[in-house]
């Protein structure tokens, strides 16, 4: 694994092999256990076909990252927010990748 390529590049163009070099496992996991809250909000019809939408566009690899924004947007106008849970987009993060810090924007 020590001998894996590794170079810096957007989440959204990783590999199967960039997950396993950056030593990565992916989990599914139900509403419940990823919010870590019960119950969720209950949508009406409309809202569900929207929600589904919206993820199949988020999930598309060839899809623009604003897609994702969309998302999220949605999630936000299903009140999924509240006192304990919070939607950000476009949030700017500060990490260290390949020997430099990054800000993600």
């Amino acid at each position: 694994m020590a001998n894996l390529l590794r170079y810096a590049k957007s989440a959204s163009h990783w590999t199967k092999k960039d997950l396993l070099a950056n030593n990565i496992t992916l989990a599914e996991v139900d509403a419940a256990a990823f919010f870590n809250v019960v119950p969720l909000p209950q949508p009406r019809a409309k809202d569900v076909r929207l929600f589904f939408q919206h993820l199949n566009l988020a999930k598309n690899p060839i899809s623009m990252e604003s897609r994702v924004d969309d998302f999220g947007a949605h999630l936000h106008l299903l009140g999924y927010d509240d006192q304990e849970r919070i939607i950000c987009q476009k949030l700017h993060m500060t990490f260290p990748m390949a020997g430099e810090t990054v800000i993600k924007t």
